[in-house]
């Protein structure tokens, strides 16, 4: 019989552009793959919410956009995209992230790596943690980057803010 030779191993990673977590959760991610010498599969997820008629381009639109947003969280954590690394970058349209990402890293030797969000009770009451998700669901390790203190402390007083300005703003 002719064995199929195991699929090397991967880290797969959500990229979340837009948190001070998910970028340092990119850099570590980065860090494993030279670590483990495992191919790179960064995933970045977006919600697509038009119409039938106008999917297409707007699928097309939203999926450039997504893609710059990958290459743009690179930058913003490495420089750029890591050149000695086999990095697949991956835009996933609509769905639900941490299931992306765990049907994504479904290999025993796979390493998923997402960022916590580190926003505090409320921000865990108003909104699903990806990276609780994942842990409970995956079926290979799974690596939570916390933030930084710095960003711990910035999301804490921005949350703050929004609160204190939706309850202050007249309806």
């Amino acid at each position: 019989m002719n064995a199929k030779p195991p699929r090397p191993p991967r880290v797969v990673v959500g990229v979340d552009a837009s948190s001070l977590a998910g970028l340092r959760a990119l850099r570590c991610a980065v860090d494993e793959a030279r670590r483990r010498k495992a191919q790179l599969h960064a995933i970045r997820v977006w919600a697509f919410n038009g119409t039938t008629r106008s999917a297409y381009q707007l699928i097309e639109q939203h999926r450039g956009a997504a893609i710059a947003a990958v290459e743009s969280a690179f930058a913003e954590a490495m420089g750029e995209v890591p050149f000695d690394l086999d990095v697949v970058l991956q835009v996933v349209a609509g769905g639900n992230p941490a299931r992306i990402l765990v049907q994504s890293a479904n290999g025993d030797q796979d390493l998923l790596v997402v960022g916590a969000s580190g926003g505090g009770a409320l921000r865990r009451f108003l909104r699903r943690s990806v990276a609780r998700s994942c842990a409970k669901h995956a079926v290979c390790p799974v690596l939570v980057v916390p933030p930084t203190a710095f960003a711990r402390q910035a999301s804490h007083h921005s949350i703050a803010r929004d609160v204190e300005r939706d309850l202050l703003q007249p309806t």
